[in-house]
């Protein structure tokens, strides 16, 4: 997905409670020891938040697992993915979090209720992304671009075969593939598509910083929705009891 787009799905700037750290003044010296945070008890639902999920995401954000940022993007995904369950939707295993949520989101907004209207023309692509190691990028370009290739010519060559299909039968290197048929996505997320590139076909090899991307285009759409991932947030949490 659109590294802007994860960015988003992972920073989800909630309101959140922070938790300082107690201090207490030796008697003697006068000297301050800080005690470490105490994790809030979150519940969701009525059920514990286990901490190790916190503590998971708080890892692959770099941040104090009592952050606003762990906490909510914790609940957000477990949110997630019990709508997935309720709807038999099966869970993803992404490259990272900001994949795996991204799948999770895509999988869950094809069984939320549509959106209200809002001010953002959006498309519908079959969507290929081959993340590069960012210590080694220019390596890493040399060495991923024949298989990120190797999958557009595939792509190109046959506009009806979905791109899971392709990326198994070609079993492609790359340790960092994200794959995915029938995504929703704001246009402007693609500058680089043609605004007249037809449906159906599958684009040029795109070069960003962090990836090798290919897009088939599927579908154009004249209604339109504001942000996407704030609208599926708020429809999941009006849905949820949350303590924390």
């Amino acid at each position: 997905m659109r590294n802007a787009l994860l960015s988003s799905a992972l920073l989800l700037g909630l309101a959140a409670c922070g938790h300082g750290s107690s201090k207490s003044n030796k008697a003697n010296g006068g000297s301050t020891l800080s005690a470490p945070a105490t994790p809030a008890v979150v519940r969701v639902n009525g059920e514990v938040l286990p901490q190790a999920d916190i503590d998971a995401v708080a890892t692959e954000l770099s941040v104090p697992a009592t952050s606003p940022e762990a906490v909510d993007t914790a609940i957000y995904l477990s949110l997630l993915k019990a709508y997935a369950t309720k709807n038999e939707v099966p869970l993803p295993e992404g490259a990272n979090l900001a994949d795996t949520m991204n799948q999770l989101e895509n999988a869950v907004f094809d069984k939320a209720p549509p959106p209200p209207p809002g001010n953002e023309p959006y498309i519908k692509v079959d969507h290929a992304y081959l993340f590069l190691d960012k210590v080694t990028v220019k390596a890493d370009k040399k060495k991923s671009k024949p298989s990120a290739e190797a999958f557009r010519k595939a792509a190109a060559a046959d506009g009806a075969k979905p791109f899971m299909t392709i990326f198994e039968e070609q079993k492609l290197k790359g340790a960092y593939w994200h794959i995915s048929d029938n995504e929703y996505y704001p246009t402007r997320f693609f500058p680089w598509l043609l605004a007249d590139m037809p449906l159906g076909e599958t684009s040029k090899l795109n070069i960003t910083t962090e990836a090798y991307e290919i897009v088939r285009l599927k579908e154009r759409y004249e209604a339109k929705f504001d942000d996407r991932h704030g609208w599926l947030q708020d429809f999941l949490k009006a849905q949820a009891t949350i303590e924390k």
